[in-house]
């Protein structure tokens, strides 16, 4: 068979093996502070914790660090210190669904707000538009590494008395501005799940500067709480999981660099094709490149995201898709309002394979398969 033929039709795969989509890293360093913690025989939450949240903290530009078991966790640690029953908080349609599911546990409403076509991050025009009389926060979420432009949503949160949270799920080491993304917002929240440009199995962080939300959320993150007016809930961390987050900090900058590297070849191959655009990432943003991102453009092929992205994988380059339907259509939290640009997102978009060890080889095996997809799809 020629090698330009899909191998959904029977063509010679692009890869032998697989080309993963992410890849932890676990080296013998981390390996050596784990048996450190477990040889103390010490595994709650100690002094490996504390040192993390406050290299980390630090590290992104925030006075407070405070770590909880997972990201869903550190979103609802955050909304708890902004938001009572009642009120709103605007959320951008495009993302994951705890983003907005986690407000429900202080019981608030969240109103979702349309996305950039290119950037893929909150409309600042649609953000304004969705402020109303119970609106007391907003979520920008700095989707894929990607960085909401938080100058102007500093401006409406300031012009409206909003409290400014930040999704950083997805943005571990993101810039703006030069800047550390814990200078850009009231509190940050950041998840360490094993796709995360740094991993702890599991874990959360919520990074901020006022000492007064870090001692709140430090008492809601355990059952007895500690805060008067306060039911604590399960949410601590250990030192497990802080003895590999503080072998992982030493190397986030070394992982960053090697993400951003494989973008920019990425980007390469990416312009010369046609029908696939990345995600817009602007001049003053240095992003994380937490996922690489593309959109297809579905007019100039003749099949949709999901046959596109079963080609890839046929060619055994895996892919992922965040997210495959806004939030305004979730069940239980959409709200039916009109936010197009995440509705045709959520068509159109496709993540590629993103890590720090990615050969040179895989890398090649990657743009192959886009070229074989593209060329055969073309109208």
């Amino acid at each position: 068979m020629p090698r330009g033929e899909l191998a959904l039709l029977g063509g010679s795969p692009a890869s032998e093996a697989t080309v993963r989509l992410a890849k932890p890293y676990f080296g013998d360093e981390c390996l050596g502070r784990v048996r450190g913690v477990l040889s103390s025989g010490m595994l709650k939450e100690g002094n490996a914790t504390r040192v993390f949240e406050e290299r980390f903290s630090h590290r992104v530009g925030a006075r407070h660090g405070v770590a909880v078991c997972n990201g869903t966790a550190a979103l609802a640690a955050a909304y708890s210190c902004a938001l009572e029953p009642g009120d709103e908080v605007v959320v951008p349609a495009l993302t994951y669904g705890a983003s907005a599911g986690a407000a429900l546990r202080c019981g608030a409403r969240p109103v979702f707000a349309d996305v950039d076509p290119s950037t893929f991050l909150i409309d600042v025009d649609s953000l304004v538009e969705k402020i109303g009389s119970r609106t007391r926060a907003v979520l920008p979420i700095h989707l894929f590494g990607n960085v909401a432009e938080m100058r102007a949503v500093n401006e409406v949160a300031g012009d409206h008395g909003l409290c400014v949270i930040g999704d950083c799920c997805q943005a571990i080491g993101s810039r703006y501005m030069g800047r550390g993304l814990g200078e850009a917002h009231d509190a940050c929240c950041y998840s360490f799940y094993p796709s995360k440009v740094i991993t702890t199995g599991e874990g959360g962080m919520v990074a901020v500067n006022d000492p007064e939300h870090a001692r709140w959320i430090k008492g809601f993150k355990v059952p007895e709480g500690q805060v008067r007016r306060q039911l604590g809930v399960n949410y601590r961390f250990d030192d497990v999981r802080a003895a590999l987050g503080l072998c992982q900090l030493d190397r986030l900058d070394s992982f960053i660099s090697r993400r951003r590297r494989v973008a920019r070849i990425y980007d390469g191959v990416v312009g010369g094709l046609g029908c696939v655009a990345p995600q817009r990432v602007e001049p003053h943003v240095d992003s994380c490149f937490n996922y690489y991102t593309v959109k297809l453009d579905l007019d100039g092929l003749n099949c949709g995201r999901d046959r596109f992205v079963e080609a890839l994988r046929a060619e055994n380059v895996e892919c992922g898709v965040y997210y495959p339907s806004p939030l305004t259509r979730h069940p239980l939290l959409g709200d039916g309002s009109d936010c197009p640009n995440a509705e045709e997102l959520s068509r159109s978009v496709l993540s590629l394979p993103m890590h720090p060890f990615l050969s040179e080889s895989e890398i090649e095996a990657v743009a192959e398969a886009l070229g074989k997809a593209v060329s055969h799809f073309l109208r």
